[in-house]
This record gives C-alpha cells, sequence and structure tokens, in this order.
C-alpha cells in the first residue's frame, strides 16, 4: 500500500499513527528495565507523548523489544512500555521510540 501523496512536485508520507502527539519536550522520566532484578532506576528525557506511546533521549542502550517500567508520575496510559525502535541521537543520547503495553 502505497502512504504518500504528491503535494508541489514532491513526494511527501501520510502521518499513520494512531494516536496524536503532544509535544512534551525535556521533561524528565525515570524507569526500571523490566526483567532486571536489581532495579537500578535510569533517566530520560521526553520528546513527545500520546496514547499509545512515547519518544525520549537517554544515555542508556536498550534493546528493541525491551520491555521498561515508567516510575516517573507523567500522564501516560500505561507505566510498562516496549522499546519499538531506537536511534543514535549524539555522542550520549539514544533516541527511543516506546509503545506502551
Amino acid at each position: 500500500m502505497d502512504t504518500s501523496a504528491i503535494k508541489d512536485g514532491k513526494r511527501e508520507m501520510k502521518d499513520q499513527r494512531k494516536h496524536q502527539r503532544l509535544d512534551f519536550s525535556y521533561a524528565a522520566i525515570e524507569y526500571v528495565l523490566h526483567s532486571d532484578n536489581n532495579n537500578q532506576t535510569f533517566i530520560g528525557f521526553t520528546l513527545n507523548l500520546s496514547n499509545s506511546g512515547l519518544c525520549f533521549y537517554t544515555p542508556k542502550y536498550l534493546n528493541k523489544g525491551q520491555e521498561v517500567i515508567i516510575k516517573s508520575n507523567l500522564p501516560v496510559f500505561s507505566k510498562k512500555a516496549t522499546v519499538c525502535w531506537i536511534e543514535k541521537y549524539d555522542s550520549f543520547f539514544y533516541k527511543m521510540g516506546l509503545v506502551f503495553s
């Protein structure tokens, strides 16, 4: 299925997100790794969030499919989430997308 459209002679991709993203830039979040028994707390900084997930920056590398538990008091649908994508942002941070469980 082609999800693009032509506008002004340029191909543009349509937004296929289930829920609208709300700008929630740089609110600090604390999270723990779901499978980690020592419950070490890590920190990240949000970029945006929606009912289905959030995007954030963190210095901790996580694997796609890894589960986390959000400890912060963000207005989120669920405290459990799964990493659905990850990319290197700069020399210190990774940018990640989480989908709520």
